[in-house]
């Protein structure tokens, strides 16, 4: 057995009260929806259409768009890296001269001490050479 909705489907719905009209028969209503729609979604076709092809339209404009982006991108990387080679022996360049300022300042104050040391070391050795010099002096005179 069919379901309430299956049965009572089967029945075109009756007219007002009145007079008698012809008896009721099952109705195909979906073919009546499809005649009723028929026109509007003919129209509606025209408009699928040029949604469509503003979609395609859109679509190509991104693709420009995007390839525009990309060499952009590519021309930006390949300028940073020709900079980053520039900067990078700059760089080099400026450690390369640091070193060599602050090897100079070492051998230059390394310098300074040795001097610094001699001098100092003159001194007791002029007057231990004085003592040697007498000491033995002394011995050859007794």
């Amino acid at each position: 057995m069919g379901t309430l909705r299956g049965i009572l489907s089967r029945f075109r719905p009756a007219g007002v009260p009145g007079p008698p009209a012809p008896g009721a028969v099952p109705g195909d209503r979906a073919a009546e929806r499809d005649k009723e729609l028929a026109p509007l979604l003919a129209s509606l076709a025209d408009v699928e259409a040029e949604a469509a092809r503003i979609r395609s339209d859109g679509d190509e404009h991104a693709a420009g768009i995007r390839a525009d982006a990309e060499r952009e991108a590519s021309a930006i990387v390949e300028q940073a890296r020709r900079r980053a080679v520039r900067v990078q022996a700059e760089a080099e360049t400026r450690a390369r001269e640091l070193a060599v300022a602050q090897s100079a300042a070492a051998v230059a104050a390394a310098e300074a001490e040795a001097a610094d040391l001699l001098e100092r070391s003159a001194a007791p050795v002029a007057a231990s050479a004085a003592r040697v010099v007498t000491a033995v002096t002394g011995e050859l005179l007794r």
